[in-house]
């Protein structure tokens, strides 16, 4: 059976990737800007703040131990003239420094460690600044009127029932049916099975590979996925999947949309409070070996999709996303989903085991081969198989839904297009 998996955000883990502040804005609307534009974009800013800000907490406090235990290390070469010295108190947890040879080696080796981190804290204060003034600039905007005819009908002509064909980078337009047309960009998706792992400490599964097979067939024959842009890997080990995120994000564009689908092990640390997957080259013992929910988390950020969504047959809980109901009274039109970033996660339970033999993954493929609706949200999927995975589960699983935290979800939805037939 699978192990429990539950993503907990935790700034210590998050990896030292920075940006520059150009590069963090995908809202490009600037000075004429509408009032949604502007939101979106101060939302993006301010959450990029908190991200750099916490970084630069992380990194100072680092530098506030390398300080003291440099100033132990001195203290230590004076006492040294006497026959008596201090033990060091390092995070390594090195023992006493024995003679003065070995004192100036380590006196050296931390000095330039320090002096790395300092140049990456002043990196992060630059980007903070920059980031603070473009907050001021959108916050001193005085937001433009939208036109009322974007993306629904003609611009020449306001009062025609025809269709403007010249809105090619709108985001939607109405056919000569009057029928909906998101303008989407190319659909990426990343599916991850690992049924073999090389540590025998770690029991091998039997289902994951074959239902990420079964997932990737369904997304090429019913739904706008290319088998170019759809990879699946089978039994990756870590180097692999974390090298398949890097390739996605130089690869992807701003109207792109993603799934990131994960079936396998996971792993629950109570102690530290993170959720780990557990890659094929996993090690019981070895972190090192495993990835972090933190991680997955900040790729999910990374990424600059539209839309992406984590499907994972592993379990959750409210420390990756903040959960929502599915089962809203309020239906939002496609066309306000679609313009709104979303980073949105299904998840086939809780703090509880799921069956190998997956009963999420049943219902989860089964809604997406009947679905005859052009656009599906995932929220409506959702809604679609829960109640089914909840009366036929063996374990009594609870599939969650909702919103990947800290990674830059404005309320949208990803949606699956369906091919025409």
């Amino acid at each position: 059976m699978k192990k429990t998996l539950l993503i907990i955000l935790s700034v210590y883990f998050l990896p030292q990737i920075y940006f520059s502040a150009e590069a963090k804005i995908s809202v490009d609307c600037y000075p004429t800007c509408t009032e949604f534009e502007i939101a979106a974009a101060k939302r993006e800013i301010n959450a990029e703040l908190s991200f750099l800000e916490s970084s630069a907490s992380r990194l100072n406090s680092k530098v506030n131990l390398l300080e003291n235990d440099i100033s132990l290390i001195k203290f230590n070469q004076r006492r040294n003239q006497i026959g008596s010295s201090v033990k060091s108190t390092t995070s390594t947890g090195e023992s006493n420094l024995q003679s003065s040879r070995n004192q100036r080696d380590e006196l050296e080796r931390l000095t330039d460690r320090l002096d790395q981190l300092k140049t990456e804290v002043f990196t992060i204060e630059k980007e903070k600044a920059s980031m603070s003034a473009y907050l001021d600039q959108y916050s001193s905007l005085v937001p433009t009127k939208p036109t009322p005819q974007r993306a629904v009908r003609s611009l020449t002509n306001p009062y025609s029932d025809e269709p403007d064909r010249s809105l090619n980078d709108a985001d939607y337009y109405y056919d000569d049916d009057d029928q909906l047309v998101l303008n989407f960009g190319d659909f990426y998706a990343l599916i991850v099975g690992v049924n073999d792992y090389e540590s025998e400490e770690i029991t091998d599964l039997n289902e994951p590979i074959q239902d990420a097979k079964t997932l990737r067939q369904v997304l090429l024959s019913k739904y706008q996925f290319t088998a170019e842009k759809t990879i699946l890997l089978e039994n990756p080990t870590r180097t692999d999947l974390l090298n398949s995120l890097e390739n996605l994000a130089n690869s992807i564009k701003a109207n792109d949309s993603l799934l990131i689908f994960y079936a396998g092990h996971g792993y629950w640390d109570e102690k530290f409070r993170q959720g780990y997957w557990l890659p094929a080259d996993a090690r019981q013992k070895t972190k090192t070996s495993w990835i972090s929910n933190a991680t997955i988390r900040d790729y999910i950020y990374g990424i600059k999709t539209k839309h992406t969504l984590l499907i994972a047959d592993a379990c959750f809980s409210g420390g990756l996303f903040r959960t929502r109901g599915a089962f809203q009274a309020e239906t939002k039109l496609e066309s306000t989903l679609f313009q709104m970033t979303s980073r949105k996660a299904i998840t086939s339970g809780t703090l509880t085991e799921v069956p190998d033999n997956s009963v999420f993954m049943k219902y989860l493929v089964k809604n997406l081969e009947s679905n005859e609706s052009r656009y599906l949200t995932s929220q409506d999927l959702f809604a679609r198989f829960k109640i089914a995975v909840l009366n036929n589960s063996p374990l009594n699983q609870v599939p969650q839904y909702g919103v990947v935290q800290g990674s830059g979800d404005e309320g949208g939805d990803f949606i699956f297009v369906r091919k025409e037939s």
